[in-house]
């Protein structure tokens, strides 16, 4: 909880400075309403069979593997 925090201060901060450097801001309506429709819509769950799923975790592993080197 405390590490989300610290994390969404360090969002707003970020984003108050690009935007202070913006030569042209967009409307705040269009931004509202962006992410306004990005909340509402539900994120589609990719489905993936056992083979994908297995083939995805030998590269994860392999690419593990290959950094601890």
């Amino acid at each position: 909880m405390r590490q989300q925090k610290r994390r969404d201060m360090v969002t707003q901060a970020y984003m108050t400075a690009v935007w202070s450097r913006a030569s042209k801001l967009p409307k705040l309506e269009s931004i509202l309403s962006k992410q306004e429709q990005a909340t509402k819509q539900p994120k589609k769950k990719r489905v993936q069979t056992p083979e994908q799923m297995l083939e995805f975790a030998k590269l994860f592993q392999a690419n593990y593997e290959e950094s601890q080197k």
